[in-house]
Order: C-alpha cells, then structure tokens, then sequence
C-alpha cells in the first residue's frame, strides 16, 4: 500500500496539484502583475498613509526598508536558581507597574 487506503496505489497521484491549489497559484500570479503595474501608486499610497501618522502604514514602510525589529530576551535565574524569559517588552510592563504601584 503504497499511497495508503485498502487499494493499491490509492490516492493522488505524485506530483499532481488539487484544484483550489492550482486556482490560488494563478490569482496569486494575477495579483503580483497588477501590482508590478501599479506599483507607483501602492508605494505613494503607503507613504501617504505613513506621513498620515497610521502606525500600520509606518510599520508596514519601515520594515520593509530596515527589516524586522529583534526582540532581545534576557535569561534571568531567581533565587531559588530556576532559569526564565524576561522579554524587553515584558520588562517594561514590569517596570511601569512598579511605578504605578511604588
């Protein structure tokens, strides 16, 4: 049972493509010619966006010019000697309880 089921060779065969799969790769190639197309406008809509002050947009710009910002995780040991994750973003909401609650 080679392909698995009762039947010998059941199953689709190696190398074929299901229909919604071959129909989502040509809509996927229709999207990418329109954009190449237009992409003058897309790029002055995003930037327009940006200026605008949209926090999508001005994440959207950055991180395709600078690439993904890096989270730093800081490895902390407590006192009993057990090993955590100390994310920078956590540390911070860490840090501004503490503030708040003195």
């Amino acid at each position: 049972m080679k392909h698995g089921g009762k039947r010998l060779n059941a199953g689709r065969p190696n190398g074929s493509k299901a229909t919604h799969t071959i129909q989502a790769q040509a809509l996927k190639e229709r999207l990418i010619e329109r954009v190449l197309d237009e992409q003058e406008p897309i790029i002055n809509a995003l930037i327009k966006q940006a200026k605008k002050g949209q926090i999508p947009a001005l994440r959207e710009v950055f991180e395709r010019v600078l690439g993904r910002v890096k989270t730093n995780i800081e490895i902390e040991r407590n006192e009993q000697g057990n090993a955590f994750v100390l994310s920078a973003e956590r540390e911070r909401e860490l840090e501004e309880l503490l503030m708040k609650n003195g």
